[in-house]
C-alpha cells in the first residue's frame, strides 16, 4: 500500500506539479556555486565540491535524490573566477541533469571582494512516463510516453566576501522554458520552469580561544504567474534556511537549521586545515512527510588547493 501511494503522489508531482524544481541543501553555506555563480573564485584557491542528498528515507522507490559536483578556481590575480558544475536530481518518474558554467568578476572592495556572477546551463529533462502507476490506466492528466529533453538558461548573482562575512542575491536560472510531455488528448502534462531567487548569508564570531559561533541564513523564492499556475506551475511562499553553528578548534563543528515549517536540520562538519572539508546533514521533517518517512539525509566533501602563501587557517574556509 505505500509502495503504491508513494507511486501515485510522485506521479502527481512529477508530471503536473513539478513542485521541486530546484534541489534544496542542507549544507547550503558549504555548496554555494549551484545557487549563485558569483561564488566562483571566492575561496582564492582551486576546490573541488561533491554532494549527495537523499530525501524521505524509508520509501520504496522514487523518492527525491540530488547529486553535485563542482569546481571553481581564481584567475588573473583574484580578478576573475572560473566555475563548472553538474547537477542531477531525480524525482519520481522525472530525472534532470544540469551542467553548469559560471564567471564572476571580483573586484575588491573594502576588506573583501565583491562577485559579480553570471552562469551559463544546459539542462536535460527526463520523464519516463511508461513507468506511470495509476488507479486509472487512462488518466487524462498523466502522460505515459517516454520523453527526453534539453533546454538551455542562464542566471545571474552577486556574492560579496571577506574573511568573516559574505552575502550573495542570485537567480541561477532567468529563462522561463516551458515543456510539453502531453499524449494525444491530454492537455496538463506541461512543465515550466521557474525563477528562483536566492539571498544568502553568513558570519564567523570568536566566542572564545577555541569556540567560534558562525550563524548562516539562505531565504529562496519562486517566481509564479497566472500563466504558469494553469500550466502546473506553483508561486510558492518565501521560504529560508536559518542555521546556527559552533566551530570548535577550527577543526569539528555542530549546529542546526529550521527550514520554515518543513524541517529541523543537524549537521556535522570535519575540517582538515584548509585543504578537506566533511559535512553531514540530517533533516527530521515536521509536516505530513513524517508520517511517510525516516527522514533525509546528505554528505558533502570538499578539497581545496593549498595556498602555500599562507601559513595559518584562513577564516574564509569555514565558508
Amino acid at each position: 500500500m505505500k509502495k503504491i501511494f508513494v507511486t501515485l503522489v510522485l506521479a502527481f508531482a512529477g508530471v503536473v506539479l513539478f513542485a521541486q524544481q530546484e534541489p534544496h541543501y542542507t549544507n547550503f553555506m558549504f555548496n554555494k556555486l549551484p545557487l549563485n555563480p558569483g561564488y566562483a573564485g571566492s575561496k582564492e584557491v582551486a576546490c573541488f565540491n561533491a554532494l549527495h542528498r537523499t530525501q524521505w528515507l524509508g520509501w520504496n522507490e522514487g523518492a527525491p535524490t540530488t547529486q553535485t559536483l563542482s569546481f571553481h578556481t581564481p584567475l588573473f590575480n583574484q580578478r576573475v573566477g572560473l566555475g563548472l558544475g553538474i547537477v542531477h536530481d531525480a524525482l519520481g518518474l522525472t530525472n534532470q541533469w544540469r551542467g553548469n558554467i559560471s564567471y564572476a568578476y571580483r573586484p575588491k572592495i573594502g576588506k573583501g571582494h565583491l562577485g559579480l556572477g553570471i552562469q551559463g546551463s544546459i539542462i536535460s529533462y527526463e520523464y519516463k512516463g511508461s513507468e506511470a502507476l495509476t488507479t486509472n490506466p487512462n488518466d487524462p492528466i498523466v502522460s505515459y510516453l517516454n520523453s527526453n529533453q534539453y533546454v538551455p538558461n542562464f542566471g545571474a548573482g552577486i556574492y560579496y566576501n571577506t574573511d568573516r562575512f559574505y552575502a550573495g542575491l542570485s537567480v541561477p536560472t532567468l529563462l522561463k522554458n516551458t515543456l510539453d510531455y502531453s499524449d494525444a488528448g491530454v492537455t496538463a502534462a506541461t512543465y515550466t520552469e521557474r525563477r528562483h531567487l536566492y539571498f544568502m548569508a553568513g558570519t564567523l564570531l570568536d566566542l572564545t580561544e577555541k569556540i567560534q559561533f558562525k550563524p548562516a541564513i539562505l531565504v529562496k523564492y519562486i517566481g509564479g504567474d497566472d500563466e504558469g499556475l494553469m500550466n502546473g506551475g506553483i508561486a510558492a511562499p518565501l521560504d529560508a534556511d536559518i542555521n546556527a553553528m559552533f566551530l570548535f578548534s577550527k577543526v569539528f563543528g555542530l549546529g542546526a537549521t529550521y527550514r520554515l515549517g518543513d524541517s529541523v536540520d543537524f549537521l556535522a562538519l570535519y575540517q582538515a586545515g584548509q585543504q578537506f572539508k566533511l559535512g553531514v546533514g540530517y533533516d527530521l521533517s515536521l509536516n505530513e512527510l513524517q508520517d511517510y518517512s525516516n527522514g533525509s539525509i546528505e554528505v558533502m566533501a570538499e578539497y581545496c588547493l593549498r595556498n602555500r602563501n599562507k601559513k595559518l587557517l584562513n577564516p574564509r574556509f569555514f565558508f
